[in-house]
């Protein structure tokens, strides 16, 4: 079954302006996607935290990362894309993936795997593989009968001519991750200096080196919980960031499967279906059976605009073939 079309769509958009989509589709609901993503962080990764720090039982928090991951990664794809639909969108959502469990069980272990394969070749080729499956929880929410392998074909075939800009954008990112980072690295720098000045004590009172090591280690052992969800909340910033990236994520999604179409000036975004017209019940019909239900708004004024610039914001892979094949 062909889900999408088969023209590769090229973006030409560029960051600032993918990112200013973002910002527009976040208006009036920063609140909403920050608490969302609160949700979605605490229940991915603080039962990983209890589990390798308080239990000791770093095989179970890796059994854990395996078994729910996709779960809640398809949840949160599920969630931001009703927000950047301009769609109802609600915390339930980010539990939605737990009703294909085994599904995306599947599909988290597929790409895992082949990262963590390329990675091992060099640190390159596994950025271009994560890059290259960076779509599959977006197909997935649209898609949900989509069998796992092809979810990850169309994935690569949508990331065939973007890779760069799927990288490029990502990387415009990298000053708001550093300040979300920020406070808990400080925090960090701390912890570490004082471990090791403990140390330092313990070597000058005389004590043994069995002894020295087996007091860090309890120290360790008794401040890893406490301080890993000190550096959680210290990096609150995320839950900011966060949304604000996969919002432009998904307009980056929107672009390359054809239904969207940004103003070149004041950057406003229309989503459009297949024909071209402005979406409405029959963009809703095309999508009823998606996680997202994705039926956008738009204005006719953002359409006008949208039409006479298409041609100079997108470049279909019939008009850039050679570039298909060079990738």
């Amino acid at each position: 079954m062909d889900y999408y079309t088969q023209n590769n769509i090229t973006v030409t958009v560029s960051s600032r302006d993918i990112r200013a989509i973002a910002r527009e589709s976040l208006a009036g609901k920063w609140k909403i996607a920050a608490v969302g993503t609160l949700i979605y962080m605490s229940v991915a990764t603080i039962p990983q935290i209890i589990l390798s720090t308080l239990l000791g039982s770093q095989t179970a928090a890796t059994l854990y990362l395996y078994l729910v991951s996709g779960a809640f990664n398809l949840g949160y794809a599920v969630f931001i894309l009703n927000i950047f639909r301009n769609r109802d969108a609600d915390y339930a959502q980010l539990f939605c993936g737990f009703e294909r469990i085994l599904k995306t069980i599947g599909l988290y272990l597929y790409t895992s795997l082949f990262i963590a394969l390329w990675t091992m070749l060099f640190i390159v080729p596994g950025i271009i593989a994560a890059i290259r499956y960076s779509q599959v929880y977006y197909i997935f929410a649209d898609n949900p009968e989509m069998p796992v392998t092809e979810i990850v074909n169309e994935s690569k075939r949508m990331m065939r001519t973007n890779k760069m800009k799927y990288f490029c954008l990502g990387f415009s990112f990298i000053g708001w991750i550093f300040l979300a980072v920020l406070p808990g690295s400080i925090y960090e720098t701390v912890i570490a200096a004082e471990t090791t000045a403990s140390i330092i004590a313990a070597a000058n009172i005389g004590m043994d080196m069995s002894s020295i090591i087996a007091a860090a280690q309890n120290s360790v052992a008794n401040m890893g919980f406490v301080s890993q969800m000190v550096i959680f909340v210290l990096e609150a910033g995320y839950f900011w960031v966060t949304p604000y990236m996969e919002c432009a994520n998904a307009a980056l999604y929107e672009m390359i499967r054809g239904n969207l179409r940004p103003g070149i000036i004041d950057t406003t975004a229309t989503v459009i279906n297949n024909a071209g017209a402005i979406t409405g019940s029959a963009r809703a019909a095309e999508t009823e059976d998606s996680f997202a239900d994705a039926q956008p708004s738009s204005d006719d004024g953002g359409s006008d605009k949208s039409e006479e610039t298409e041609s100079t914001v997108f470049k279909s892979a019939d008009e850039n073939g050679a570039d298909d094949k060079n990738q």
